[in-house]
C-alpha cells in the first residue's frame, strides 16, 4: 500500500514538473513590451558594425540633433510585418547618457 502511495506521489511530482517546464519554455519564447506579449521569432536582429551603416544614416547622425553623441551599438532589425530599420544606441560620454534611435536606410528617423 505504501509503495502505491509513493509511486502515485512520484507520478504527481513528475507531471507537475513537466507542466512547470513547459510554462517556463513558453515564457522564454516571448517578451513583454509595453504590456503586450510579443513572440521573439517575429523579429530578426543582426548586429551591424557602425562603419557598415548606410551613408544616409551617417549623414543624419552628423546633424545638429546628434552633435556630441557616439555610436555605441547598431542593429539591423527585420520585423515580420513591418519595414526593416536600424536600431542605433548612442552615447553622450560627458553626461553619461544613452538614447536609442531608429532609422530607415534613407536616414529618416522612425518613431
Amino acid at each position: 500500500m505504501l509503495s502505491v502511495f509513493v509511486l502515485g506521489l512520484a507520478g504527481f511530482a513528475v507531471a507537475n514538473a513537466s507542466e512547470i517546464t513547459s510554462t517556463e519554455f513558453k515564457a522564454a519564447q516571448s517578451l513583454e513590451i509595453n504590456n503586450n506579449w510579443v513572440a521573439q521569432d517575429t523579429v530578426k536582429r543582426t548586429l551591424v558594425e557602425p562603419l557598415d551603416l548606410p551613408e544616409a544614416v551617417h549623414a543624419t547622425l552628423k546633424g545638429d540633433d546628434y552633435l556630441g553623441w557616439t555610436i555605441l551599438s547598431a542593429y539591423y532589425v527585420e520585423p515580420v510585418e513591418k519595414d526593416s530599420f536600424y536600431e542605433i544606441t548612442l552615447q553622450r560620454v560627458e553626461v553619461q547618457e544613452l538614447k536609442v534611435v531608429k532609422m530607415n536606410a534613407d536616414g529618416r528617423v522612425i518613431e
